[in-house]
């Protein structure tokens, strides 16, 4: 029988922030800056403090049944049909997140770069890496999504060589309207901190839950690369 390599804690890491930052992190300072004004800024902690506390929960959880998943953990416990609408709810989210994707990919290829190839071809060609990707698991993912955040490395950089630039003043005044549009706009980052399920899905890959209690030590804060994604909303504000 083919063996697969065990996922790393990095990869484990790198896996959880991608998909979190993804492309929703594009249009997310335009939404937070409409809904809460200048304090927006507030929100992305407050949205991201909120995402470590579960982060940390559902660690704590699996780190009791390192061998399943959520969905076969809802079936264990509450049923086959609970398990079925779980899946189905799991699979809505997985399916909006890559049409995200897709979308935002696609246009960006044929504006920039194929500006007269159909855009349904662009999407079909791809399809076929992502199939070839995603058919062998989270062992060939973490890989791919270690490649692609080392090829990705000069992105940061890029945001705060522009900190010479930046007029802190723009984070003023506090609370402007009051803390009313700073909690209501919460809302708008659970869609793409929901990336924070894919502990409930890859840990029975992780390759070091033999070990100990270390090695969930080490996975109490999965979204600490996410802090990007914050700072790719601060650096718009300036």
């Amino acid at each position: 029988m083919k063996t697969y390599r065990p996922i790393t804690t990095l990869q484990f890491i790198l896996m959880i922030s991608t998909f979190q930052i993804s492309v929703a992190f594009l249009a997310l300072p335009r939404e937070l800056a409409r809904h809460a004004g200048t304090d927006g800024w507030m929100t992305v902690f407050l949205g991201w403090g909120l995402v470590m506390l579960a982060s940390m929960a559902m660690v704590k959880l699996m780190k009791y049944n390192p061998d399943s998943t959520i969905l076969e953990l809802v079936q264990r416990y509450m049923g086959r049909w609970a398990a079925k609408l779980v899946t189905f709810l799991f699979m809505v989210y997985f399916l909006l997140l890559a049409y995200d994707g897709y979308a935002v990919a696609t246009l960006v290829i044929k504006l920039w770069l194929l500006p007269t190839t159909l855009i349904y071809i662009l999407a079909f060609l791809l399809l076929i890496p992502t199939y070839q990707i995603a058919q062998h698991g989270f062992q060939v993912i973490g890989r791919y999504t270690e490649i692609v955040s080392m090829l990705s490395m000069w992105i940061p950089l890029v945001y705060v060589s522009t900190l010479n630039r930046a007029h802190w003043l723009y984070l003023l005044p506090l609370f402007k309207e009051g803390w009313l549009p700073i909690f209501t706009s919460i809302k708008i980052m659970i869609y793409p901190l929901l990336g924070i399920v894919m502990v409930l899905f890859s840990v029975p890959s992780f390759g070091e839950k033999g070990k100990g209690d270390d090695c969930y030590g080490n996975l109490q804060f999965p979204d600490l690369p996410g802090i990007f994604g914050d700072h790719h909303y601060l650096l718009c504000l300036f």
